[in-house]
């Protein structure tokens, strides 16, 4: 029950990621990244679900390290896209914590759930270095543009 309603509400994250955010991709020329992090985030989706009911018992021994790289890999992919520091270092974060995940197999569980929530808490809470992208340079940018993004298509 409780995988098939993980497996629920990540697709319902994908869709809701994609539906708020793919006009500002567009804009900002990152649709690359949001779709990039859904593929990711299904892929996740599908091994858990696959190991819990189709037999994959390599998914579910290495779930904690498997999840920690999906996600380790999309904010790699966001920093580089993006331009943005914080995100490669949440990057570097998460594929540190993998390695170090054996020091500590009782705690796995909980180190993951710690290193990917405080990620996002990070990311909530403070302004990331997005160089070029997401106003942080708006040379160049013309004002009709930016009118333009806000208002929605119909």
């Amino acid at each position: 029950t409780q995988a098939l309603l993980a497996a629920t509400l990540t697709g319902i994250g994908i869709i809701g990621m994609i539906a708020l955010t793919w006009r500002f991709a567009r804009f900002e020329r990152l649709n690359w990244v949001l779709v990039s992090w859904a593929g990711l985030m299904l892929a996740g989706a599908i091994a858990t679900y696959q190991g819990i009911f189709g037999g994959w018992i390599w998914a579910l021994i290495h779930i904690c390290p498997l999840w920690l790289g999906l996600s380790g890999l999309g904010y790699g992919i966001t920093g580089i896209g993006m331009r943005s520091r914080l995100f490669l270092i949440l990057a570097f974060i998460h594929l540190l914590t993998i390695s170090l995940l054996p020091l500590v197999p009782d705690w796995k569980p909980l180190i993951t759930g710690l290193v990917i929530s405080g990620s996002a808490f990070l990311i909530a809470e403070f302004q990331w270095d997005a160089n070029g992208v997401c106003g942080y340079q708006l040379q160049g940018v013309e004002a009709e543009d930016l009118v333009a993004i806000a208002q929605p298509q119909h």
